[in-house]
């Protein structure tokens, strides 16, 4: 049995668990799924990466994910984690002037990882122009952002 365990950048430890024995180069097939704790190879769950060296892991901090694909058009997908504790978070897209394009989630949220799309529409839904764009995640005092190009 052949396990490969990865600690992603994302906060999550993924693992994949082949059935076949590896040895004399015979072939491995790799599994798609990552396990939750019972290792039941649900796609609903994730271990938290542990503390190491007194740093915070993703899994317990406000967190935004650069945009796939980037650069996109005409649509992204952006991928956020929301702590537990935190009551409400803003997730925006402003225009390289600071100006509010579009605001994608905006209140509560349950703890976790989340994902939202942008089609690179304004708020009354018109398309916006090729260029830089800036997604900013909010929640009370602690913020975070990322560069995103939209290319038509």
């Amino acid at each position: 049995d052949v396990e490969v365990i990865v600690a992603g950048m994302d906060g999550v430890v993924y693992a994949w668990d082949c059935d076949a024995a590896y040895d004399d180069g015979e072939f491995v097939e790799w599994a798609t799924w990552r396990h939750d704790d019972r290792r039941t190879g649900s796609f609903e769950h994730a271990l938290p990466v542990d503390v190491v060296d007194g740093d915070a892991p993703a899994s317990l901090t406000l967190a935004l994910e650069q945009n796939v694909p980037n650069p996109f058009n005409p649509t992204t997908r952006i991928a956020y984690h929301v702590p537990s504790g935190v009551a409400e978070i803003g997730l925006r897209v402003h225009d390289v002037t600071g100006r509010l394009v579009r605001t994608l989630v905006e209140g509560a949220v349950e703890p976790g990882r989340h994902a939202v799309a942008w089609d690179g529409r304004d708020e009354r839904g018109a398309p916006v122009a090729s260029g830089v764009y800036f997604v900013r995640l909010s929640a009370g005092e602690r913020s975070s952002a990322k560069k995103i190009l939209l290319l038509k």
